[in-house]
């Protein structure tokens, strides 16, 4: 992203608002952004000799550290949803291994499976897959 372009873009922009511009860029490029702007704003108001605006720029930063670790959090949680996905599509193959492998009618029921099955049915529900019609011939585990 070409911050000086979307910076004049901003400026030369009478009806966009400050939060409407910002909310337009990639969430990981805002706290850049909003940091160039600062530093052009602060420059043009220290050639103006108005060094109130020069101060009021400093609450960009308090902005950019809210953004920041919105974005951190945000990620953070994605990769905890992937990694709790990942988890149970290993359990999903392993279930799948023993089911095809036992050429018996009866699949023998552990303690770690029953334990699997729920955690699975469990993470199914809190994400609205759960179809209690695929696991109605397993419900008296659940």
């Amino acid at each position: 992203m070409n911050y000086q372009e979307e910076i004049q873009r901003f400026l030369d922009n009478d009806e966009l608002e400050f939060e409407e511009w910002i909310a337009d860029c990639p969430i990981t490029e805002a706290p850049a952004l909003i940091l160039e702007y600062k530093s052009y704003m602060q420059k043009l108001a220290i050639e103006n000799d108005d060094f109130e605006a020069v101060q009021d720029l400093q609450e960009l930063d308090d902005l950019v550290e809210r953004i920041e670790n919105f974005t951190i959090d945000t990620l953070a949680a994605r990769q905890e949803k992937f990694n709790q996905m990942e988890k149970l599509l290993k359990k999903l193959k392993e279930m799948q291994e023993i089911i095809s492998h036992n050429e018996l009618k009866e699949i023998p029921v552990s303690i770690e499976l029953i334990s699997d099955l729920r955690e699975i049915a469990d993470y199914l529900k809190s994400q609205g897959l759960y179809d209690p019609e695929t696991w109605k011939k397993l419900q008296h585990l659940l």
